[in-house]
């Protein structure tokens, strides 16, 4: 399933400082003293003229200052979350606490280092902020129940959770700072969340500039990609997975350049996009490289692929028999789930895939 060019461009108000030229008054009063010398009237009346002029081009250029003069100052900035609650702010943020991947992927985008996140692993990846990432505070608490008392000594301006999850607690988060809660279902919900965090944060141009880069990207890569590759995006935890169909975040980006063909409906109201599928399933499209974002080796565990060795439908899969699965990172794969985790894996996957292709691209 292809797609066309994306408009994801939005009018955002950004603030700028008001600087109001007052118009220069007041004749040449050299000239009202040249009156009173031996009534020289016509010297005088020349003078009052050459005066006259110089205010009426003052006033025009102090008319043209008044008309470009940005009002954005008095405007407030809002965002309306992925469950529909709106916050709103006179001025633009500066701190931001990420309790989930997606805001890493924001204010990495948007050159914001964030003034907490909730666990070390949400910044391991150093194409995000480096090694300054490391030097980030961590929140205490859980993943659905973050320390409160923790949360108010960052000093946050705002909150960014994950809707469904951390919305749970949006009450007491809210005692602390304003919270919005993100999903990103689809690639559009991710240009959407970029924006309109870019606005408050008085970052909309940082933000443009990674949809920009995201399409260019995207664009040259159909372009030059033979297309013919079947490839299968999953998730996989406990002795289930899911998968990122056609019409999701990391589905419709694949869906650009390999032959993608898992169709299946997106829930608007699941943060991830993802939807369970059965091995019989996969195997009807067979694909031919699997990727396979491992949340239990995550968090320490055996690999996920590990419990089908004997599975006579697993290894029936072609991509089993050649040898091409590959267990991706889970940053980018799923938990950052933003515009620059869509390049990390667009890079990646065609690096593995099309290994002339991303050469040249990189070339």
């Amino acid at each position: 399933m292809k797609h066309g060019a994306r408009t994801a461009r939005r009018s955002m108000l950004t603030t700028t400082a008001l600087a109001l030229l007052l118009a220069a008054c007041g004749a040449d009063t050299a000239a009202t003293e040249d009156a009173q010398h031996d009534g020289d009237d016509a010297a005088a009346a020349t003078s009052d003229d050459e005066a006259d002029a110089d205010d009426a081009v003052d006033d025009d250029e102090a008319d043209a200052d008044d008309a470009s003069a940005d009002p954005a100052e008095d405007v407030e900035r809002s965002f309306t979350d992925a469950e529909g609650v709106t916050v709103s702010f006179d001025e633009p943020i500066e701190r931001v606490v990420c309790l989930t991947g997606p805001c890493v992927d924001i204010l990495a985008e948007l050159d914001v280092e964030p003034a907490g996140i909730l666990g070390p692993r949400l910044v391991t990846d150093e194409r995000y902020f480096g090694v300054a990432g490391e030097q980030i505070p961590v929140l205490e608490g859980s993943f659905d129940d973050p320390d409160l008392e923790s949360l108010a000594a960052m000093e946050p301006d705002l909150v960014i959770g994950l809707t469904g999850f951390q919305s749970q607690n949006r009450d007491r988060y809210e005692t602390v700072a304003p919270f919005v809660a993100l999903g990103v279902p689809t690639l559009e919900a991710a240009y959407d969340n970029l924006l309109g965090i870019g606005a408050l944060l008085d970052r909309s141009d940082a933000a443009q500039d990674a949809i920009d880069e995201t399409e260019r990207l995207i664009d040259a890569l159909r372009a030059d990609a033979p297309g013919d590759a079947r490839v299968l995006h999953m998730v996989g935890f406990g002795t289930d997975f899911t998968v990122s169909v056609a019409g999701a975040l990391y589905g419709s980006v694949l869906d650009e350049v390999f032959d993608y063909p898992w169709d299946a409906p997106v829930n608007p109201d699941d943060p991830t996009g993802l939807v369970p599928f059965s091995l019989e399933e996969v195997l009807e499209q067979d694909p031919e490289w699997l990727f396979v974002a491992d949340l239990d080796a995550g968090f320490g565990g055996d690999p996920w692929t590990d419990q089908f060795e004997d599975n006579p439908i697993w290894n029936e899969l072609t991509a089993v028999q050649q040898g091409q699965v590959e267990l991706v990172d889970t940053g980018p794969w799923i938990n950052y789930r933003g515009t620059r985790a869509v390049r990390l894996v667009l890079d990646e996957a065609v690096g593995i895939v099309y290994p002339e292709v991303f050469a040249e691209a990189q070339g």
